[in-house]
């Protein structure tokens, strides 16, 4: 009796149309091999749910199988020629199946086989038929899916978690956000962007706290779920397809800022060294030996901070502070700068504005007279420039000092330039300063390492940390708030002068 093997391989859509599926072939093998008094003792399958490379490792299986002698397979059976090839070099292994090892490739439904030459060439012909029939599908397919993503503006397959495929009334398919997940993945990126929460895995252990799953079977976001989740620019419209990103037409969950913002943290991830550390250096200066308090991380992520003689003096206090309890000090200290009662905010930038004045009325000044020192400089160059045309001078004499006039026109512009922004500016930039104050806590709590170091240097002369407890200096006029005694004093608003 001969042996027989079949090979079965199915695509979704094919199952469903054509009523090819998996079962169907093994059936057409099983008649086959009755009708034939042959045995089947083996069928190799590929479902529709395999990738590319599983259906070649299946096919490469199967014809190693039908190739070893031990095993004496006499053909290999496939329900129809399509199912055989799906390309050339197919057919070609096939036809070195039968020539190599004389095993025979069957065609059930088209009745042909490559056991002989006028059969083997109608098994050709039909092959590149097929072939040329999946290629002119899936140009249409690559065709459809280009108008999808290019005209309509929508992705090109399943849409992202937080996304959701719909069809309409008029059956045209579109992305709409997800009832309860679109939201979810704004809270995500806030996350990471506002509360700043490592990804991995404090971010995942907090989704879950807040009732935030990946899906019913795997309620936890992995590693991998939350960085691709947090990179995709799909949600903030945009479609990725072949490799790029095109514009999208779908909701925005993201807005282009947050998303921005997530990206430089996800950049910085694996780069928290000393540089990083947000009290590090000289910011902070030891009460009892007046030495810089250090900062360091313990297992890659907790800051400790403590002055760097604690060690090195038998008398010195043994403290060290987490960052999160020093920022809570400084988050303390930010609030008693804000001025609850408008009159009193009102008031307050009066005041700094009528201070602006004289420094405007000085950089008025200093611009009159680099303005009058540049004219004098632009006359000289041109009776330098009349000398050397009536030769009064030599070449290398004009070159020397024409270069030095030239030089010293360029800084004076310079000059010129920066006093007329302090004269436009300087009044402004004090309110703004003020008016940062008042949401500095805000600010704060989103900024990035460097910016909270650029506002402590705004708001604070120096840092000093007495014991455990984190006392600032601050600069004028912030002591001032802090203190409490900027209150209008008379009717007309004016209070203490700053």
């Amino acid at each position: 009796m001969l042996r027989t093997i079949g090979f079965a391989r199915v695509s979704s859509r094919e199952q469903a149309l054509e009523g090819n599926s998996l079962d169907v072939q093994v059936s057409s093998f099983e008649r086959y091999t009755s009708l034939k008094g042959e045995e089947l003792v083996e069928v190799f399958r590929v479902a529709e749910s395999a990738k590319r490379s599983e259906a070649r490792k299946e096919f490469d299986k199967a014809l190693r199988f039908a190739s070893d002698p031990k095993n004496r397979i006499s053909k290999i059976l496939f329900s129809a020629v399509d199912r055989a090839t799906r390309n050339l070099s197919d057919l070609a292994r096939l036809a070195e199946l039968k020539d190599r090892h004389n095993v025979v490739s069957v065609a059930i439904r088209e009745g042909v086989d490559n056991s002989t030459s006028d059969s083997e060439l109608v098994l050709t012909v039909l092959a590149a038929a097929a072939r040329h029939v999946i290629r002119t599908s899936a140009e249409k397919i690559k065709a459809s899916i280009d108008n999808r993503v290019i005209e309509k503006g929508l992705p090109p397959g399943r849409a992202a978690w937080g996304l959701k495929n719909v069809r309409g009334e008029d059956m045209r398919g579109r992305v709409v956000p997800h009832v309860s997940r679109g939201s979810q993945v704004t809270r995500i990126f806030t996350l990471v962007a506002d509360e700043n929460i490592p990804v991995f895995p404090d971010l995942a252990d907090r989704l879950v706290q807040e009732g935030i799953y990946f899906s019913e079977k795997s309620p936890r976001f992995t590693r991998s779920k939350l960085y691709a989740l947090l990179r995709d620019r799909t949600y903030v419209g945009e479609i990725k397809y072949q490799g790029k990103w095109w514009p999208g037409k779908i909701q925005p969950l993201v807005d282009r800022a947050l998303f921005d913002r997530v990206q430089e943290r996800l950049r910085r991830k694996g780069q928290r060294t000393k540089r990083n550390l947000l009290f590090s250096g000289v910011l902070i200066r030891c009460g009892h030996c007046g030495s810089a308090i250090t900062g360091e991380f313990k297992k890659g992520k907790y800051a400790y901070y403590r002055c760097a003689n604690a060690n090195k003096q038998a008398d010195h206090p043994r403290v060290r502070l987490t960052e999160a309890d020093l920022e809570a000090q400084v988050r303390e200290m930010m609030e008693s700068l804000r001025v609850s009662n408008s009159e009193v905010r009102e008031w307050f930038v009066r005041v700094l504005r009528s201070r602006s004045r004289k420094t405007q009325v000085e950089a008025e000044n200093r611009r009159t007279h680099i303005m009058r020192e540049l004219a004098k400089t632009q006359r000289k160059k041109d009776e330098l420039v009349l000398i050397r045309l009536s030769k009064e001078i030599e070449h290398e004499t004009f070159t020397r000092n024409h270069e030095a006039l030239i030089v010293q026109e360029r800084e004076l512009r310079t000059t010129l330039d920066r006093e007329a922004a302090l004269q436009t500016e300087d009044g402004e930039q004090a309110v703004q300063v003020f008016e940062l104050a008042q949401d500095l806590t805000a600010r704060w709590v989103a900024a990035e390492v460097p910016t909270k170091r650029l506002l402590l240097d705004i708001l604070c002369l120096n840092l000093v940390l007495e014991d455990q407890t984190l006392v600032p200096t601050l600069r004028r006029p912030f002591d001032l708030l802090a203190a409490g005694i900027l209150l209008p004093k008379e009717e007309d608003g004016r209070g203490e002068r700053i």
